[in-house]
């Protein structure tokens, strides 16, 4: 048969030859001769065979068996013996080396031929088999090593599979991924990850999950929201690829929780708009500055004048307060948009709020919002960066505003400043509607953006609470149905001013 090199080792030049010709009869062509053990296992070594033909006594130092254990230590060649006893010691040793067949001489041609054929047939089984053992074994140990790649660097990893009655099985889930959804490896294998899907999200999620299961290739990266175990809503970036498990199709999915780069991406945006409007805000205090102020001289230097006409000098009466009044306003906006540095200096925390109040009183207060204030004379100084703690004051303290507005049209506002050992208190209180301990869930997260102020460029609670904690400081809420809302902010006290 042609590509096939047989080694015949046997010590009898007859039989060799007889050997030999019959299998050339057979049709395999190439074959090597060799009479000795310590020869066959240099053959080997030098040309490769496809089988071996060992005779069991060899004459030498090692006999066939000896030899085909050698052999076997370096290569998985089939060999078959060739024998003229039947000893039993003798064939017990021979079935150590896991022979392919026997051959008990006098050898006839068809034997020979048939113990061949079935021989190479076995061995080409068992050779692929190996393949598919050694590409399996190599399949799990990267499929392991991805899993725990992925579980190492933070990724929820899920596999799904579609049995007759639902779609999406979890069959596999990584903590990773318990810890997301709040339910345990055990739980999920009875859930479908559809059911945890956020319902505005989970036809398309399932529309994908079904193309990918008939072989469509969805490469990329897509996002979606979660309804974890508690029922909170979790941003999460995934990707999917169709794969297989135990023969069956599955549809393997790496998933990262992006809850907090959205909300870091959130508070870009904003700083970015805010700056914007700070710097036109800014530049616009600059000009109006001074055209108010020559104003305010000129309507000053005419009354003093003592030869005015009694209508121009009512109306410079009436027109020297409102352009001063207006000149404050201008420096209450330039104090506000001022002081954009991202460090932390020293911030007199009562004047902040009292300098925001006014720019609130003179801008967009509610007509039918009373403001109560009291604000401890012993506050310290706060290590906070004064721009972006006039920002979350803003924000927290027009939230309450529109709170109390949209449900009773009315309302009180309550802001209080305490001093403690290490920190400064701030405190916000609303007797607006509150909200139920389902609605106050999300709040503090990236979806809740306040739309009231500055045309929508409010920040969310969470990017606030992530400001004071910036600062080492702590921002917490507490919300009761019917009842209003209260804004607690704890600021470090600055080091400098303790002596």
């Amino acid at each position: 048969m042609a590509g096939n090199l047989i080694l015949i080792v046997e010590d009898d030049a007859i039989i060799a030859s007889m050997l030999h010709g019959m299998l050339l009869d057979a049709g395999y062509r190439e074959s090597v001769v060799v009479p000795s053990g310590e020869a066959a296992i240099e053959a080997v070594a030098t040309h490769s065979p496809t089988l071996v033909l060992m005779d069991i006594k060899l004459a030498g130092q090692i006999d066939g068996v000896a030899a085909a254990q050698r052999i076997h230590e370096v290569c998985d060649v089939p060999i078959v013996y060739l024998t003229a006893y039947a000893e039993d010691q003798l064939l017990e040793r021979a079935k150590a080396s896991a022979p392919y067949g026997y051959l008990v001489k006098p050898v006839s041609e068809r034997e020979l031929k048939a113990t061949v054929e079935m021989a190479l047939y076995r061995s080409g089984l068992d050779r692929k088999l190996a393949e598919s053992e050694r590409a399996l074994r190599e399949a799990h140990e990267l499929s392991t090593a991805l899993l725990e790649l992925g579980g190492r660097s933070g990724e929820a990893i899920v596999m799904l599979q579609d049995d007759d009655h639902r779609e999406g099985l979890c069959i596999y889930a990584n903590e990773s991924f318990s810890r997301i959804s709040g339910f345990s490896a055990g739980e999920l294998q009875e859930v479908s990850l559809f059911e945890l899907i956020h319902p505005r999200d989970r036809a398309v999620a399932l529309r994908d999950h079904q193309r990918r299961m008939k072989g469509e290739d969805l490469s990329g990266y897509t996002e979606m929201t979660l309804m974890n175990r508690g029922g909170q809503e979790v941003l999460i970036e995934c990707t999917f690829a169709r794969s297989y498990f135990r023969g069956v199709p599955s549809d393997v999915g790496y998933l990262r929780e992006i809850s907090t780069r959205r909300m870091a991406e959130e508070q870009r945006l904003v700083d970015d708009r805010f700056l914007a409007l700070g710097n036109l805000t800014a530049g616009i205090c600059r000009a109006l500055d001074g055209h108010l102020s020559a104003v305010s001289e000129c309507c000053e230097a005419l009354a003093a004048a003592t030869d005015l006409p009694c209508e121009i000098e009512e109306l410079v009466h009436v027109a020297l307060p409102h352009a001063k009044h207006c000149s404050a306003f201008v420096q209450i906006l330039r104090e506000y948009v001022d002081d954009h540095d991202e460090a932390g200096f020293p911030v007199d925390v009562n004047q902040a709020i009292e300098t925001l109040l006014e720019l609130r009183s003179i801008t967009c207060a509610p007509v039918n919002i009373h403001v109560k204030k009291l604000l401890r004379t012993d506050v310290p100084l706060a290590s906070v960066n004064g721009y972006r703690f006039r920002q979350v004051l803003l924000n927290l303290i027009t939230n309450a505003d529109y709170a109390m507005m949209q449900s009773n049209s009315a309302g009180t506002l309550s802001i209080s400043t305490e001093s403690h050992s290490d920190f400064v208190r701030v405190m916000i209180v609303d007797d607006g509607p509150g909200v139920t301990a389902g609605q106050a869930d999300g709040l503090l997260g990236p979806s809740m953006l306040s739309t009231v102020m500055l045309g929508g460029l409010g920040l969310s609670l969470g990017v606030c609470r992530n400001i004071v904690e910036s600062w080492g400081g702590t921002l917490s809420v507490e919300w009761l149905p019917g009842k209003g809302s209260t804004y607690r902010i704890d600021l470090p006290a600055d080091k400098g001013d303790s002596d």
